[in-house]
């Protein structure tokens, strides 16, 4: 029974002698008179506390055995190996990672790793430091610039014997020292721009058309940039177009701009332009830009003229149609020359003989919009159609008429 010294811990006792109760046969009682046996009651797993437990029954004992071990930790391969056991995944994690390589700071700068220091080394030559510091090959003493391994010109380079080295140079193929007008600017260097100006006929009648150009030469000894000829035309000529040999000529403001002229090259703008009066035909190009110093500006500007200009038989060319849209081109109604005929009148009737228009002292300036009050209201603008003009006008004492159509196309 229980109280047998023979009964074993975790063990109870069976109803007598009949087996079929027991689920385990562990012995029979020694003691005389007890012929009971024994069976082994398994207990409940034990909970686990580590991720590598493992259980196994063990019949003998009655008890839950762990067979279970914590896996052994990787050995080292590299310097920075670092494990550390993960409970999650119940495995080794390798947390360790190899330095980084530092960024080379100078041009010898050579980074290799050591795996006994687990460090990286800066196997370059330091000496470099001092003799080239670049690493241009050129040694600090004669670099020009021992920061830029791109500049390797020497101290002791001076391609024109000026004793100035070639990366000091201030005018390369001139001796520096020669400076005549004392303006700080070798002679060899001094930039001189020399515009000159051509027409192409001496003499021209009203309506003509005629060329002017202008020419800028570069005479200095190197390259002029950034350059700018003021070309503003006189109220005599009307512009039509122009051609150029180098940049862009806005007419608006009147500037010829050229990005770049050569040492001993000239550029060429020519300017064709219609002939509207008698009064003012000089016209002048002048220089008013460049990036660098002109030495001579004695020679940056010029002028042509026409000398004479015929005029065409009574100069009243009447142009019968313009378009007033406001677009700045044809917008009113142009006699040609009237501004040499000031005791003018102008009057402009509809098709129904009704007068639409009347000005003294007319001076092209007509936009189609009436001030007559006949059978229109003032300041209405006249519809598209033909209409009918007289104009007036006084020369040599006596009164002269001309009479017209001219249409009005919107």
């Amino acid at each position: 029974d229980e109280t047998d010294p023979d009964y074993p811990t975790g063990y109870v006792q069976t109803e007598g002698d009949d087996p079929t109760h027991v689920t385990t046969v562990v012995g029979a009682d020694t003691d005389a008179g007890n012929d009971g046996y024994y069976i082994c009651i398994q207990p409940p797993v034990p909970p686990s506390d580590n991720c590598w437990d493992n259980y196994v029954f063990n019949d003998t004992t009655c008890q839950w055995d762990n067979t279970g071990t914590q896996p052994t930790e990787p050995t080292p391969v590299n310097c920075w190996d670092n494990y550390v056991f993960n409970d999650t995944t119940c495995q080794w994690d390798n947390t360790g990672t190899q330095p980084t390589e530092p960024t080379p700071v100078n041009c010898w700068d050579n980074y290799v790793f050591n795996d006994t220091t687990c460090q990286w080394e800066n196997q370059g030559i330091t000496t470099t430091n001092v003799n080239d510091a670049d690493c241009d090959g050129v040694p600090a003493d004669i670099d020009c610039d021992d920061s830029d391994p791109t500049v390797t010109d020497s101290l002791v380079d001076d391609d024109d014997g000026d004793g100035v080295p070639n990366c000091q140079d201030i005018c390369p193929g001139f001796d520096d020292a020669v400076d005549t007008n004392n303006n700080g600017i070798p002679d060899g260097c001094e930039l001189d721009l020399e515009v000159t100006k051509d027409v192409n006929v001496d003499e021209a009648t009203i309506g003509d058309e005629v060329e002017f150009t202008i020419t800028i030469t570069n005479h200095g000894s190197f390259s002029a940039t950034n350059v700018i000829v003021e070309e503003i035309l006189p109220s005599g000529y009307n512009y039509i177009s122009y051609t150029a040999t180098s940049g862009t000529f806005d007419n608006v403001i009147g500037q010829w701009t050229i990005s770049e002229i050569l040492s001993g090259e000239a550029e060429t703008l020519s300017i064709i332009v219609e002939v509207l009066n008698v009064t003012d035909y000089e016209n002048t190009a002048t220089l008013i830009g460049v990036d660098q110093n002109d030495s001579n500006p004695n020679n940056n500007s010029d002028s042509a003229t026409i000398g004479t200009v015929l005029e065409a038989d009574d100069c009243l060319t009447v142009f019968n149609e313009f378009s007033p849209n406001g677009d700045g081109v044809n917008d009113t109604f142009v006699i040609q020359c009237i501004e040499d005929y000031p005791n003018n009148t102008l009057e402009v009737y509809n098709r129904w003989g009704n007068l639409v228009y009347k000005s003294n002292g007319y001076l092209n300036d007509w936009d189609g919009t009436s001030n007559g009050r006949a059978v229109i209201n003032q300041s209405d603008k006249l519809p598209v159609g033909t209409y009918y003009y007289i104009f007036t006008y006084e020369k040599d004492g006596i009164t002269n008429s001309k009479v017209g159509w001219l249409y009005i196309n919107r």
